[in-house]
């Protein structure tokens, strides 16, 4: 109880890791979580979490070092997108189911594209990209409504 307080007071950065979770609502007006696999850093309080910071970070970080790097007196490389080329590729014909599966699950909103992913989402299908066309063809549109 003596210890942490001053802990708390001695330090620069207090970060919380969590994923990220965002709240979608379908055409029925139904909300639900979507997400919860992105990992990212809090680095101000809120009333779920401690966190602080004297370095000025914005309020939620991606989880890397090179989100940090600038309080340890370096630079990290900055992690690159997902190629678009390589997923233009692998999605070549198949490119209005693929957009069907990332509407019904969140991913993108009516109107846009594959190609309207976030670089994290591009990599980690890339990352595996048998398993999301698996995943991609067993989708029933019709299931999803």
């Amino acid at each position: 109880k003596q210890v942490a307080p001053l802990l708390w007071e001695w330090c620069d950065m207090q970060l919380f890791a969590n994923y990220f979770t965002r709240v979608a609502e379908n055409e029925s007006g139904k909300k639900r979580g979507v997400g919860g696999r992105e990992r990212v850093l809090y680095t101000c309080h809120t009333a779920a979490w401690d966190a602080k910071n004297r370095h000025g970070f914005e309020e939620k970080l991606p989880f890397a070092f090179a989100s940090i790097a600038s309080a340890f007196g370096t630079t990290a490389p900055v992690q690159k997108p997902a190629p678009v080329d390589k997923l233009a590729e692998l999605f070549s014909g198949k490119e209005d189911g693929i957009n069907a599966f990332l509407l019904s699950r969140s991913q993108i909103k009516q109107g846009q594209t594959w190609r309207d992913l976030p670089g994290d989402y591009k990599a980690r299908v890339l990352a595996a990209p048998e398993r999301f066309m698996q995943t991609v063809a067993q989708f029933r549109p019709e299931a999803a409504q």
